[in-house]
Order: structure tokens, then sequence, then C-alpha cells
């Protein structure tokens, strides 16, 4: 039996069949309570951390039973305010209290992005936002400081190992080519950015 889509006490009454024909016995009524589901709780420890023209997104989804996803989305304005404001990053399923994450790459630099997280269960029930932002960088910014400039080659040098080398333990940010060393394709990436101090990067 389907349940009705409106909310109410409804009376049924329930006979024997035999044979899909004849009707036998005395009737059983029974009340039945159709309620509106309710939507779970909003997500946690919604957070954003800024990197190479990318930002990574992290949250806990809510232990409610009746969690199925979570709907991300963004603007570069402000923080979307409803499931269908602002532009799509994910609407992601997993299970009730997990953890969660996501990379938005392909990113432009110095821009900040508004995020907001939706929870929802699988008829459409949303729970309130939840909202985090971050700006994102451009190469080379390793202090994160929206320029790239002496500091920054400060921190290159020191991470610097040469081709075919790895580099120095927490030197991750400046493998700029992602190929496992700091080398020249890297100072070449880097120098191609570097615009000095409290100015606007050059790439």
């Amino acid at each position: 039996m389907t349940a009705p889509m409106t909310s109410d006490t409804y009376t049924t009454d329930w006979r024997m069949v035999h044979e899909f024909v004849c009707w036998f016995g005395d009737a059983l009524t029974k009340q039945v309570e159709v309620v509106t589901p309710f939507a779970p709780g909003p997500v946690t420890n919604f957070t954003a951390t800024a990197g190479d023209k990318q930002i990574d997104l992290s949250w806990t989804n809510p232990s409610s039973f009746s969690f199925a996803r979570t709907m991300i989305r963004y603007s570069t304005s402000g923080y979307p305010t409803s499931p269908t404001d602002g532009m799509l990053v994910l609407d992601k399923a997993n299970t009730p209290g997990s953890n969660d994450s996501h990379v938005h790459s392909n990113l432009p630099y110095g821009i900040t992005h508004y995020y907001a997280a939706f929870a929802h269960d699988a008829l459409g029930n949303y729970a309130s936002e939840v909202n985090t932002s971050a700006v994102s960088l451009a190469p080379g910014d390793f202090d994160s400081d929206g320029d790239v400039d002496q500091e920054d080659f400060g921190i290159f040098q020191a991470c610097y190992s040469g081709n075919n080398r790895p580099y120095p333990d927490g030197c991750e940010h400046a493998d700029l080519h992602t190929d496992g060393d700091v080398d020249q394709d890297d100072f070449a990436e880097f120098h191609a950015c570097m615009g000095g101090a409290n100015q606007p990067p050059g790439c």
C-alpha cells in the first residue's frame, strides 16, 4: 500500500480474499497516521582551505537516519541562500555521520568563493545551510598573503631539490608540476607568477 501524499490520519479496512475473487471473514479496521518526513540535521565541521587555484572542502555529514546526500553550492558574490541559489559544486551521496571532502579546482586566483552546504534526504527535504569561504591562491603564493614575492622565493629555495630528487618534507606546495621534485620546471612557473610584494601575481 502506497501512503497518501498529504499528512493526515487515514482509516483502512482489511479483509481476507480467496483466489483474488471472494472476500471472507470479518473486516479489520485500522487507523494509519501519515506524517511529513523531517529533514536531516545540517552538516558540521564545514571548512574551506585555499590552495593553488583550488579550494579543498571538507565536512561531516549529519548522523540523522534520514540523511541521503549533501549538496554544496557556491557564489563569488555572497553565500548561496537556498538549494537553487548560486552554482552547483556537487550533490554527493554518503552514509549518516560520515566524513567527506572535495577539491574544487581550476579556479581563478584571488577570488573569494562563498560556499553553502545543504544536507538532505532522498525526498528533497533540506537542512539549513552551513557556510564557509576561502580565497583561491596563485601558484607560488606559499605564505597565502595574496602576492608572490621574495618571501615566497625564500620558501621555494628551501624546498628546491633538483630534477628527479624528492623534495624535503612539508614542501608539497612547492612542487608546482606535481611530479615528485622541486626543480627548474617548478622555478619557471614560480618565476612567471612573481609580481613583487603587495602586487598582483604575474601569472
